[in-house]
Order: structure tokens, then sequence, then C-alpha cells
């Protein structure tokens, strides 16, 4: 009769060590029946219980690190003093490029603009020029010669 019965897969028998609740009800009756089966999980389940065993003997724990206080000195040190000092030295020499580039771009602009409308006034002149003459005379000069 058991060499007619189905034998538990080896899923089956994994999951009967891991977590015998996951397995189908006729599984585990096939377990409790069998005893090839039976032997298979306990075997396998030694078998890992060794693995564990043999991995947290041969694991090293790292020793703990030493932590070391560091004295804190009541004086501070010339070389923090002058690192602010230059630090402040830099952010003041920024601070006067920023202001004084930001002074020459704009005259860089207020010239470039200048120069803009002063050739715009130009042109308006010359054009106010042929207004004034059209005023004085509406006809183009060939009408003028005609009459």
């Amino acid at each position: 009769m058991e060499n007619q019965t189905k034998h538990l897969t080896e899923e089956q028998i994994t999951w009967a060590i891991i977590d015998e609740n996951e397995l189908p009800q006729m599984a585990k009756d096939h377990l409790i029946r069998c005893q090839m089966c039976s032997r298979k999980v306990e075997s396998l389940g030694s078998s890992l219980g060794k693995i564990r065993k043999l991995a947290t003997e041969s694991v090293r724990v790292p020793p703990p690190r030493p932590v070391f206080e560091r004295k804190k000195s009541k004086q501070r040190s010339i070389v923090f003093s002058w690192g602010h000092l230059g630090l402040s030295a830099a952010l003041a020499g920024v601070l006067v490029v920023v202001v004084f580039g930001g002074f020459q771009i704009n005259q860089y602009r207020l010239h470039k603009r200048i120069a803009a409308v002063t050739r715009e006034m130009e042109m308006d002149m010359s054009l106010m020029a042929e207004v004034d003459d059209l005023i004085e005379n509406p006809l183009p000069r060939i009408y003028e010669e005609i009459s």
C-alpha cells in the first residue's frame, strides 16, 4: 500500500520544516502515516540544525571599537582662529567683487542703452526733418516742377 501512495514533494518537506501549518491537510495526514517522508523531514531538519550551528560557531564577532574622548581645550588654537579670519576675508572679497562687478555691469548696460537711445534720437530727428518738409510743401518735388 505504501508503494501506491504518492510521497511528499521536496517543497512540501521543506514547508513541513519551516511551518507545518502551511501544508495542506492531505500532506499532513500523509506525513503522519508515511515513515519514509517523516524520516526525510527529520533528516533535513537535523542537517539544517547542524548547518546553523556551524554557521554561528564560525562567525567571529568583531571586538568593540575603543571610544576615545577628546579633551576639550580651554584655549582656542591659532589655526582655528586664522581659519575664521581667512573665511571672513574671503567672504568680504567675494562681496566686494559682486558689488563692484555688478556696478560695472550696470555701467556697461547703461552705456549700451544710452548709445541705442542716441541712435534712435538721430533717426527720429531725420524723420522729423522729412515731416517738416512735408508740412511746408505737401506735394513731392516732381509735382512742383509740373505746376
